[in-house]
């Protein structure tokens, strides 16, 4: 294995001019307290990673990090704006055959003059990972009989949470599990198989609240990996799998530290031996950071970690939350960055790569902006294999409380209650009964915010064009809501597939709203109806990632006069209606051409929706409309693009039930 330092040396132009830059102050900025350090958006201090998959039913934590039955994932870096260079990147290219051909915002090292391209082989190119991860609730609310067959089928790999080392470090049940009842929980997760043979299932030992910095149970984390521990440690991990029928090992120790790493690569080489000596193709991966600060702990070995495992799970999501003491809101799991966004601090510049300070702050500017496709490009940037990175979306959003009403609440300054668990006013989250339920109005799953959404509480839908990430706002109670939804995750599946990552892993299923949209979506974008396609909708600003294509005529707009057929994105084709009621989302895009002066949407022959578009433009246009279906039957949809009267058509057809 080369050198990091020949690696990165290898990333970098014979033509850059290496500008002189100061030192001064590096070490000083980076907080090597063991705790999250905390930041402001504009000041030199480090920053702060959040919680990676957080789970609403667990607040036991009690130190100042995000309410997260899950790892911290991305996790906020601090901002830095004396002497670094800004990141004002532009797109790169892939040798993926599917190429994103829509605008997007600031991507990472773009002008650092690394070739990607030839970095990160080999791509995926198809049978893309869908990884998502099983907590079960502590109310029952979601067992594993919620995850009906065709869920089963649309997922490759279900991740189980949480098993523990415990005080002799051995893999174990979770303090406080009783393991009879957790085993016939696995139990009935493994029934899934016989819809899905294919299916693996893991066991995920850790977490943020047993194994982040602060936490009680740390020690067993770090004392599992020692050598007077490891083997130990190794051989009742495979005897925990074997006799819980699981396929493979998923750790999740947030994070080791510097002075960690070398125990935890041989740890996992010491597991990987064992697996591999079984002959049962059974699985090892980790839970990755998706943010600089933590990354920093182990990314000059990097290669060595990867080595080990079958893939790793970025937890590219949490990447800004009110735990980080930031003054301004922002998405916790944007895709892409934007000018005008905070920015932090680029931790990896403390990593110990073994570079002159010329050469590390060509390769990884600062300040810059905190997001998933950032934290895959720093991946790959250490020549991990594409095929190995699985992006992490969360399938819940992050709310900001007392927020600017400037900009629909973006980048704006907030007020919200800090650390875990939450003390505090619990009906904060306006329109939330079960958030207040569980005592935790910062954290909403995706079922709730469509709830919120749809309702009638005054809640404000955005999407923005450059990042990619929607967001809800509420112009009376000051309150902003990142989070995922269907629209970002085609972006997301769209960027999967052109970067050729391993797949996707979320946080986790039971959060998903009742119809599955979340995962359907996943599905149908990397393994079903639209695994072969770019579907994302294209929006206007942001830095076009087309410069292979220039001279395809096809990918030219269409300036014919008549409206062009529209495309109606992936929906469900069955719906259980609650309380009487079925929730109907109807998105559409299209691509190039007229999109003539206005689109409908008609139901069973009915106008039920009408909107005025941008006539002629040169950039696609896309748009939704929800409603309530009360009846149980067979539904014709129709979307039309219209100029004046005579529109075209595309259908789909829908049951309630």
């Amino acid at each position: 294995m080369p050198s990091t330092k020949l690696l990165l040396i290898s990333l970098l132009s014979a033509t850059m001019i290496l500008t002189g830059c100061s030192v001064e102050g590096a070490d000083d900025n980076l907080n090597k307290n063991e705790e999250t350090p905390q930041v402001t958006d504009d000041s030199n201090d480090q920053a702060a990673d959040g919680s990676s998959k957080p789970s609403p039913e667990d607040s036991s934590q009690d130190n100042d990090q995000p309410n997260s039955g899950h790892p911290v994932g991305g996790g906020s870096d601090s901002n830095d704006d004396s002497n670094d260079d800004s990141n004002d990147d532009s797109n790169d290219d892939s040798n993926s055959s599917l190429k994103v051909k829509y605008p997007v915002g600031i991507t990472y090292a773009a002008d650092s003059s690394v070739n990607f391209k030839t970095l990160g082989q080999p791509y995926q190119q198809d049978d893309y990972r869908v990884i998502g991860y099983y907590m079960p609730s502590l109310d029952g609310s979601f067992p594993p009989s919620a995850i009906g067959e065709k869920q089963a089928k649309q997922l490759t790999h279900i991740n189980f949470a949480f098993m523990h080392f415990n005080d002799q470090y051995q893999c174990d049940f979770a303090p406080g599990d009783d393991a009879a009842s957790v085993a016939q929980i696995i139990s009935e997760l493994q029934l899934l198989k016989q819809h899905n043979p294919n299916l693996k299932m893991l066991f995920s030992i850790g977490g943020w609240a047993l194994s982040n910095d602060a936490s009680s149970s740390v020690g067993n984390y770090r004392q599992a990996f020692a050598p007077a521990n490891r083997a130990v440690m190794a051989q009742s991990c495979v005897e925990f799998m074997e006799n819980y029928g699981f396929d493979g090992i998923d750790i999740d120790w947030e994070y080791p530290r510097s002075e960690d790493v070398d125990n935890f690569i041989a740890g996992l080489s010491l597991i990987r031996q064992k697996l591999d000596a079984r002959n049962k193709g059974e699985l090892l991966t980790i839970a990755g950071a998706g943010g600089a600060f933590f990354l920093s702990r182990y990314y000059n070995k990097l290669p060595e970690v990867v080595d080990q495992l079958d893939f790793i799970n970025l937890m590219s999501y949490d990447l800004n939350g009110p735990w980080q003491g930031v003054s301004k809101t922002n998405h916790h799991a944007h895709l892409y960055g934007k000018t005008d966004e905070p920015k932090f601090y680029n931790a990896l510049r403390e990593a110990s790569l073994d570079l002159t300070w010329e050469e590390l702050t060509s390769l990884h500017k600062s300040p810059f902006t905190l997001t998933v496709d950032a934290a895959v490009k720093q991946h790959i940037m250490m020549d991990i294999p594409r095929n190995k990175i699985v992006m992490g979306v969360p399938f819940y959003g992050r709310a900001f409380f007392n927020a600017g009403s400037s900009n629909n609440g973006l980048y704006q300054s907030f007020n919200t209650p800090k650390g875990d668990p939450y003390v505090g006013d619990a009906s904060l989250l306006y329109g939330c009964a079960p958030c207040e339920a569980r005592n935790e109005p910062r954290i909403a799953t995706y079922r709730e915010i469509m709830d919120l959404k749809s309702g009638n509480f005054g809640y404000e839908y955005y999407l923005d064009a450059d990042t990619k990430a929607p967001w809800l706002y509420h112009p009376e109670k000051n309150i902003f809501l990142s989070f995922d939804d269907v629209s970002s995750m085609v972006y997301k599946t769209d960027y999967i597939k052109s970067e050729g990552l391993g797949g996707v892993m979320f946080w986790h299923l039971g959060q998903d709203d009742q119809n599955f949209s979340l995962l359907n979506t996943l599905h149908e974008e990397l393994n079903g109806s639209q695994a072969n396609s770019i579907n994302g909708e294209e929006n206007t600003g942001g830095q076009q990632n087309d410069d292979d294509d220039s001279d395809d005529n096809s990918s030219k707009p269409n300036t014919s006069i008549q409206p062009e057929k529209p495309t109606i994105s992936w929906m469900p084709t069955t719906y259980q209606r609650v309380a009487g009621n079925a929730e109907i989302t109807v998105a559409w895009n299209m691509w190039w051409g007229n999109n003539g002066d206005n689109w409908v949407l008609k139901v069973n022959d009915e106008l039920v929706h009408s909107a005025q578009l941008v006539k002629a433009t040169p950039n696609a246009q896309s748009a939704s409309h929800t409603f309530n279906m009360n009846d149980a039957r067979q539904y014709q949809l129709e979307v039309g693009l219209c100029d004046g009267d005579e529109c075209t058509f595309e259908s789909v057809s829908i049951t309630v039930q």
